[in-house]
């Protein structure tokens, strides 16, 4: 995944300034800035300049901070997201200590310092700081979640979820030996994966399997079952892995969640469901319009010119291609990009981060290599703040 690597040498070595940057998208989905490797280097650099290169340090001291700033780069031109990097987010808080100890002056001057130290860390993040911003509700003590009676309740079974969120709070409620798996994003891993033969047996279980979706609202029919869209959605989900709706009825099963809701009054609860719905095998990729496969294959040579300029941001052969209301895409999971060609001919593309697709060029002038793209920076992506408009 590149959404987090740097995009060149010297911003993945400027990187421990660069944390202090109050921007989302950089090692984080959030707004995180972080003073504290910044702010160790400073240290050490007093520290350097004023012992003449000889800093007091035990040889702990310097296997830690050795460490740390071997794991740092590795980490930052390997993948960049914090999530991997949670050892050395911990470590870089005593060290930081240690740099601070070596500093010249009184114990006073020093003590002043170490208080701006975390004033302006502990500002940085009061800036930043959303209460449970990943949380869909406020938690609170007593039992999490309430789910309806039923029949599936009582007996083994594969359920398989379709949502960014895998609703794992869910298992518990259901039979020890059911088997559950989230397929919203296996549709990208390959034979030659690891996790790809114990995916297909248990998408080929003998046990009865069952897609398991939030009810929403708008896709409610008057017997509460899911109709239109939803509906195209789950074939077209499902066809990816050999399945199909069985064409018997879902089951919703409501449920509560004991917490009060955002802006609610305390003791109000939010009401939920999930429809579990029967599914039975089918070809791979059943569903899909042959007339949808048969367009998209013709403008295959207007992505592939695209992929031969750009491959780190298009690489050729990871791309996904779907039909969506008359526009083809080609989605890139592993870049976080996508390229389009809308009805009138216009080749485009998209990073996620950014708000709107970026004009390419018409199919006639992708063909005749007649386009640019600044391969290098897609709009979108973190940019240096001396490069910013």
């Amino acid at each position: 995944m590149l959404r987090f690597l740097p995009d060149g040498w010297l911003e993945g070595l400027l990187r421990p300034f660069l944390l202090l940057d109050p921007v989302a998208g950089l090692y984080a989905e959030l707004a995180a800035p972080d003073w504290r490797f910044a702010l160790l280097i400073t240290c050490l650099l007093i520290v350097l300049a004023v012992r003449r290169g000889r800093p007091p340090l035990a040889v702990p001291q310097k296997i830690a901070l050795l460490s740390l700033a071997v794991m740092f780069y590795v980490w930052t031109f390997a993948i960049g997201n914090a999530r991997y990097f949670v050892a050395g987010l911990l470590l870089i808080g005593p060290l930081l200590m240690v740099g601070w100890r070596l500093l010249p002056g009184t114990l006073a001057f020093r003590s002043l310092m170490l208080v701006g130290i975390l004033a302006l860390q502990g500002f940085a993040v009061q800036m930043n700081y959303v209460a449970n911003a990943w949380g869909v509700v406020p938690w609170r003590d007593g039992q999490g979640l309430i789910v309806q009676a039923s029949p599936l309740r009582d007996d083994p079974a594969v359920f398989l979820t379709l949502s960014v969120m895998s609703y794992s709070i869910l298992v518990p409620h259901f039979h020890p030996n059911s088997r559950w798996a989230n397929i919203a994003g296996q549709r990208d891993i390959t034979p030659a994966s690891p996790e790809y033969p114990r995916l297909q047996v248990l998408l080929k279980s003998p046990l009865p399997r069952y897609v398991v979706v939030p009810a929403i609202q708008q896709y409610l029919s008057k017997e509460r079952l899911p109709i239109g869209p939803m509906r195209d959605f789950l074939a077209r989900s499902l066809a990816d892995h050999g399945l199909a709706l069985s064409g018997a009825a879902c089951t919703l099963i409501r449920s509560e969640v004991s917490a009060g809701s955002f802006g609610g009054t305390e003791g109000s609860a939010i009401h939920r469901g999930f429809w579990f719905c029967p599914l039975k095998a089918a070809a791979v990729g059943a569903s899909i319009d042959v007339r949808v496969e048969k367009r998209v294959h013709e403008f295959s040579d207007v992505f592939e010119r695209v992929e031969r300029r750009c491959p780190r941001f298009f690489p050729p052969g990871d791309g996904v291609e779907n039909q969506v209301d008359g526009i083809l895409m080609r989605r890139y999971p592993a870049a976080d990009t996508r390229l389009y060609i809308d009805s009138q001919g216009q080749v485009l593309f998209k990073y996620f981060r950014s708000v709107n697709p970026n004009l390419i060029g018409d199919v006639n002038a992708v063909r005749q290599d007649r386009f640019t793209i600044t391969c290098d920076k897609l709009p979108g992506r973190y940019q240096l703040p001396w490069q910013r408009n």
